[in-house]
């Protein structure tokens, strides 16, 4: 098990901004929060994430949850990569990032942005300025 890195630092706590009690309890997870495994499997980025503190149990009602909204720009890479932050029965669990096109990302990825995205009246999806937290979740 090993210490967070820069890059998961960075996109959890871009991730659990925001004005919910889920978020706020979440953050409380980070203080302790351990990095079990790292795979890099070429346009698709995995981080595995073990709380090491069970107190920090997060009561839910669905086994799942997403945090989808997110894209990164990453050192190296000319277009953005969708990063998804999975929450598994109330805990932290992992960090997914995936490249668009044929690009391979990083061993070592560095982030250059984070933004957050939303669907506009037509559909499509976009970066947004401020984060809408009806977008943020994502029950499964």
């Amino acid at each position: 098990m090993r210490v967070m890195n820069l890059l998961e630092q960075e996109i959890l706590d871009f991730a659990l901004e925001g004005d919910l009690l889920m978020f706020h309890e979440l953050k409380k997870q980070l203080e302790e929060i351990v990095v079990i495994e790292r795979i890099n499997f070429g346009r698709v980025f995995r981080i595995e994430l073990k709380p090491s503190l069970k107190h920090y149990f997060l009561s839910m009602q669905s086994e799942q949850i997403e945090i989808p909204d997110i894209f990164a720009e990453l050192e190296g890479l000319e277009n953005e990569v969708a990063v998804t932050v999975i929450i598994r029965h109330g805990e932290l669990s992992a960090i997914i990032l995936v490249a668009n096109d044929d690009e391979i990302i990083p061993e070592v990825p560095k982030i250059k942005r984070l933004y957050y995205t939303s669907f506009d009246l037509k559909g499509e999806l976009v970066e947004v300025p401020k984060r809408n937290l009806n977008n943020a979740l994502l029950m499964l």
